[in-house]
């Protein structure tokens, strides 16, 4: 509970510098232009995917060793984790530095000054690259030893500093060029901070260089699996941008990207809310399997996350749609027009829905099922990138938005996960089935009432929230000990 309080209060401070920063970046820089940063970004984000899933098998692999007071195996997971990260960020940076030029041609639309101000800006964003790479697998250390305050802390400061310096920039008039190299020099103070906090984390044991080749081939199984699963999401939330750049062009990929900034937020933040049960449930599952630990705990722990998952996700889908004209003018501005509501809203309901799979996800990465969280993720992902490549062909915009819908494959998870512990499939549905059907009842409302009147709104929106907050309270509240 406190370290799922820790993630939101840092997720939301990110979310709000964040979303401040959207729509002044799209003002001072152009439609275009944001939309050429957009571009660069997500390629970068995509070739991230090299991590493999190596700080999650840091935290997976770490949360047990400290579990066991495993001093020897401890070093063995620190030395192949921190020996296999060095090798991967150093290869990924190396070829976004030499690749830049290949990246660029696949944009046959761009002109010939914004060809080079992104491959300008992806050779810069090769040293963010690397420095972000290895900063996960400090990231991993802080969370299996759940410093999740510290770790929101820093992560907030690096987050703000590098959105505010971004302001700053393109106030000035600064390009894609000037903002990655801004970005590159925070990620590389980041590193360097979650660096000293890791070591001090560490330094009450007696950390040795232990390659041990078992250790080795566990942490690779692993971490494929987890990688190909890590593959299907992020194909689902950068892939789509690359597709829609390419067809629609980079001024309607700016408005795409600009709208499913502020919906991935759901995702995000709905997700960070459960992603402490990950060294918990890791932890509580070895001490089960050696019978030091009453299953009962187990669920407990997946019933809560789900509860929190979906009270956040929901929660914040109720807000969006609620208030969906302003937050779309407030963010894209003078670029976001009538016809741009209906994708907004749409997006809205679609990733609050996606958005309800976290727990089951980050359960059976706990429990050693990653290879079906992998399956999930890749055809949820193949699915989407599917049906947002043809919606964009066809319908434009609109297609795109809808075509995000394939992911909602992955909240079979949910089911998967309450079955391997509690054996029955869909008992997850019977912890959200209230709250779901107040948001249903929201879409309902949205789709109903003028979204302009914003008396009506917030009356209503203060009605749901208040039924939404009662059962909650009801809920969550500590039953009384008999």
């Amino acid at each position: 509970m406190k370290n799922s309080l820790y993630n939101l209060i840092g997720a939301g401070i990110r979310l709000f510098v964040g979303l401040l920063t959207i729509p002044v970046l799209i003002q001072t820089l152009g439609i275009q232009e944001y939309g050429l940063w957009t571009l660069v970004s997500s390629a970068i984000a995509i070739v991230t995917l090299v991590e493999g899933g190596i700080s999650m098998s840091m935290t997976v692999f770490l949360s047990r060793d400290l579990a066991d007071s495993n001093e020897e195996g401890l070093s063995q997971t620190l030395t192949v984790v921190s020996c296999t990260m060095i090798f991967l960020a150093g290869s990924a940076s190396l070829f976004m530095w030499l690749g830049a030029d290949l990246i660029v041609a696949y944009f046959p639309s761009l002109t010939i000054e914004q060809k080079t101000t992104a491959i300008s800006a992806l050779e810069f964003g090769a040293l963010a690259l690397f420095a972000k790479l290895l900063q996960q697998t400090m990231v991993g250390i802080e969370q299996a030893y759940q410093k999740y305050g510290l770790m929101n802390l820093v992560n907030t400061l690096q987050s703000s500093s590098t959105n505010l310096g971004l302001l700053g920039i393109a106030y000035l008039g600064g390009k894609s060029t000037e903002l990655m190299e801004w970005t590159a020099g925070i990620s590389i103070i980041g590193l360097i901070i979650h660096s000293i906090v890791a070591w001090r984390l560490l330094k009450s044991f007696k950390i040795r260089f232990r390659w041990d080749r078992l250790k080795s081939q566990q942490i690779a199984k692993y971490s494929a699996f987890t990688w190909l699963s890590q593959l299907g999401g992020t194909m689902f939330s950068q892939g789509d941008r690359l597709i829609i750049g390419g067809i629609l062009g980079i001024e309607s990929l700016g408005i795409y990207a600009a709208i499913t900034n502020i919906t991935c937020q759901i995702n995000y933040l709905s997700g960070l809310v459960v992603q402490p049960l990950l060294p918990e449930i890791a932890s509580t599952y070895q001490q089960h399997l050696s019978g030091r630990e009453d299953p009962d705990t187990l669920i407990d722990k997946i019933k809560r996350g789900c509860q929190f998952n979906t009270a956040i996700a929901l929660g914040m889908g109720i807000v969006m749609l609620s208030f969906a004209p302003f937050i779309g003018e407030l963010v894209i501005g003078k670029y976001f027009t009538s016809s741009h509501i209906l994708p907004f809203k749409l997006a809205i309901i679609i990733y609050s829905i996606n958005s309800l799979n976290a727990s089951g996800y980050f359960t059976l990465i706990a429990i050693n099922f990653v290879n079906i969280c992998t399956l999930a993720q890749l055809i949820s992902g193949g699915c989407s990138l599917l049906l947002i490549y043809f919606g964009t062909l066809h319908f434009g915009l609109i297609g795109a938005v809808i075509g995000n819908m394939g992911f909602v494959i992955t909240l079979l998870l949910n089911s998967v996960a309450t079955d391997k512990i509690v054996k029955q499939k869909f008992i997850w549905l019977k912890w959200i089935y209230f709250p779901l059907g107040v948001f249903l009842a929201s879409i309902s409302i949205s789709s109903l009432v003028d979204l302009q009147n914003i008396p009506i709104n917030l009356l209503l929106l203060i009605i749901e929230l208040s039924i939404f907050g009662t059962y909650y309270y009801l809920e969550l509240k500590p039953k009384p000990q008999f």
